[in-house]
């Protein structure tokens, strides 16, 4: 905490001395307190005698490691808010640097500024000029020195952090170990009581052991009887399985018969199902051959309709003609009869 407590940026300290990290301090506590807790644990392995006591050592040693991890954890997180505070401290120191800083430029100005009116203006300015790059020159220089040694501490923190987290995974690794042991211990114990008490129910057993053992023959001479009974009747099933097997085989093999049977009318079926569909198909030819034959017929008798109907007309108008020149001829007639008449009465 001492140590974490100083100020790096104190000129006291060395560039190749970084401030001690948080993690390796609780790295070293945690190392202190596995080692005296080993110590411990080494004598008291050294009196344990029997595998009781070897049990209750290990589960002590469990709650130890346990114990010192908690306690580690708790250092870290108490340095780590040590440094934190330490990193503020430094920061404001670093604001009042800044403040400084900014006051003496300023000065040097309002210097320059004052013996701008008394003297050589250029000279005033470029001596507070001067003054401004040399003070700001070794500030930068103190924070590229601050910011290596920043950089170094945080590399030795990660380092310090790598080596921690191996530690801390070893140690939980070796809690769940012994945590596995516990748990078989506690199966062994466990198992020896099952033993005593299954030893003392074989013990209390002992007595009855000839009640049990005349119960036995007479349940084993009833069994007799029974397996002979169920021997002959096995055999009788087994007999009856033969006939039946012999049934099933004649029933496969007509069901083969069957089946053969099956698939010849199926084939004859298509068979004949090609042949309609054959005949249907010469019969719809047919048709339409008829079909066809009947329309031209059709088409030949409307023409000869046609061809009657107008020799019909022709005959009526001939028929009309004729009737025409007869009536025209008897009127011819009449009328010379008629005149023939009128000459004779006149004679």
């Amino acid at each position: 905490a001492d140590a974490l407590a100083t100020n790096p940026s104190d000129p006291t300290l060395s560039d190749n001395d970084p401030p001690a990290s948080p993690r390796s301090l609780a790295a070293a506590a945690f190392a202190d307190a596995t080692a005296q807790r080993r110590n411990r644990d080494g004598h008291h392995h050294s009196s344990a005698s029997d595998d009781n006591n070897l049990g209750e050592d290990q589960r002590r040693h469990a709650g130890d490691d346990l114990l010192d991890i908690e306690n580690a954890h708790t250092d870290l997180t108490e340095l780590e808010n040590l440094n934190y505070a330490n990193l503020t401290r430094q920061q404001q120191n670093q604001r009042n640097k800044c403040k400084l800083l900014e006051e003496s430029i300023m000065g040097y100005w309002e210097d320059a500024l004052m013996n701008s009116k008394s003297n050589d203006p250029s000279q005033a300015f470029s001596t507070a000029l001067e003054q401004t790059k040399e003070v700001l020159f070794s500030q930068i220089e103190d924070l590229v020195h601050m910011g290596i040694d920043s950089f170094r501490c945080a590399e030795q923190k990660e380092r310090e952090l790598f080596l921690l987290q191996e530690a801390h995974d070893m140690r939980a690794r070796e809690v769940k170990r012994l945590q596995a042991g516990d748990e078989a211990n506690r199966a062994s114990v466990s198992n020896m009581l099952r033993a005593i008490e299954s030893s003392k129910s074989e013990t209390r057993d002992l007595s009855r052991h000839a009640q049990i053992e005349s119960r036995l023959r007479a349940e084993i001479g009833t069994m007799r009887e029974q397996n002979d009974k169920l021997t002959s009747s096995n055999t009788e099933f087994q007999r009856k399985i033969s006939l039946l097997e012999e049934e099933v085989r004649l029933v496969k093999t007509k069901l083969t018969r069957v089946a053969q049977e099956k698939v010849k009318m199926e084939r004859d079926a298509r068979a004949t199902i090609s042949l309609a569909r054959s005949l249907d198909s010469h019969a719809n030819s047919d048709s339409d051959f008829y079909k066809r034959k009947v329309g031209e017929l059709n088409d030949r008798l409307q023409t000869k309709n046609a061809l009657v109907a107008e020799q019909q007309q022709q005959l009526d108008e001939m028929r009309r003609q004729m009737e025409r020149s007869l009536s025209q001829s008897r009127l011819a007639q009449l009328r010379a009869e008629g005149v023939g008449g009128k000459r004779l009465r006149k004679k």
